[in-house]
């Protein structure tokens, strides 16, 4: 009988010191907060299928009519920049914790610094109206804003979190574009031996104008996310962290204007000379983007908790 309880009082000691423990534990459950900082390591792929030089000509030759300039198409090498920023975010979630596992969701809004260059630079063979001209070619790429909404898995052991999360991500990019073509001279006289050869007589002058644009395009692109992360509860209302978060997004395509050079004008106000227009086919840049941040995450379930008390 003795022996009975004593077994009796040892189970019950330990039923109340193990209930005593969930009721302490940590609790990861309900609508928490959070805030991030870190680096982001970008990597973008830039393509340009080519660049095109047209010349737009009324120059008249006496005894031979209207010059027609050539024009050419120049191609560019893909280019794919690699750097590393700082990147912020803000995440608010919703948590069900079941047996030690975690079901979430969460929204995040954010922003990552990163900045990269595509240049192409060439000289155009000289001709028998121009001697050799440049024409260089920019475009740079900015991350803006970005968003994304998550599902989550983890499990908690004691005050530890380990954690999966998987979902879809959006992001603002900004291509900024900066064309320029460069005659070697501007004002031209040709003499008579040079202009032989398509048979002119004497000497004819013209104009061939630079061209030249600039701008800014922004456009959304979205893709799929996913990570991995670690958190420890310092106190019933507080918990630090650390994440690894991978997006890969869709490629983003930017359509180029053409950049006019006009026809100078005569005496009379006649378009009268060589004026041009260069222009690229479509931008696209293909983006990619890995995080590791630290966190910050503050349980509302618990503050609640302790104004209703």
């Amino acid at each position: 009988m003795k022996t009975l309880t004593t077994i009796t009082t040892l189970l019950v000691l330990f039923l109340v010191n193990n209930i005593s423990a969930q009721e302490a534990a940590p609790d990861f459950s309900g609508w928490r907060i959070s805030v991030n900082a870190g680096a982001a390591k970008n990597k973008a792929a830039f393509n340009l299928t080519g660049i095109t030089v047209l010349p737009v000509s009324n120059l008249t030759i006496p005894g031979m009519g209207v010059v027609v300039v050539p024009g050419s198409v120049h191609s560019v090498n893909d280019t794919t920049v690699t750097k590393t920023g700082v990147s912020t975010s803000f995440q608010a979630e919703y948590n069900v914790v079941i047996h030690h596992l975690l079901f979430g969701a969460e929204i995040s809004a954010g922003k990552s610094f990163f900045k990269a260059s595509e240049q192409f630079n060439t000289t155009l063979a000289p001709t028998l109206l121009q001697d050799a001209s440049e024409l260089s070619i920019q475009r740079d790429i900015k991350t803006k804003w970005e968003r994304s909404v998550s599902a989550k898995l983890g499990y908690v052991n004691n005050k530890s979190l380990f954690y999966a999360r998987a979902g879809l991500s959006a992001m603002a990019l900004q291509l900024t574009t900066n064309d320029n073509y460069a005659p070697a001279s501007a004002n031209i006289s040709v003499d008579r031996h040079a202009m032989r050869v398509v048979g002119a007589q004497g000497t004819i002058s013209y104009t061939y104008p630079a061209a030249s644009r600039s701008g800014e395009q922004t456009t959304r692109v979205s893709g799929f996310t996913w990570g991995l992360g670690y958190e420890y509860m310092v106190s019933d209302y507080i918990s630090i962290g650390a994440e690894y978060r991978h997006a890969g997004y869709g490629q983003a395509t930017f359509s180029d204007d053409w950049a006019n050079a006009d026809q100078p004008m005569n005496a009379s106000g006649v378009k009268e000379g060589i004026g041009g227009r260069i222009g690229a086919t479509d931008t696209h840049v293909d983006l990619k983007q890995d995080q590791f941040s630290v966190k910050c995450v503050f349980h509302l379930q618990s503050f609640l908790k302790r104004n209703r008390n």
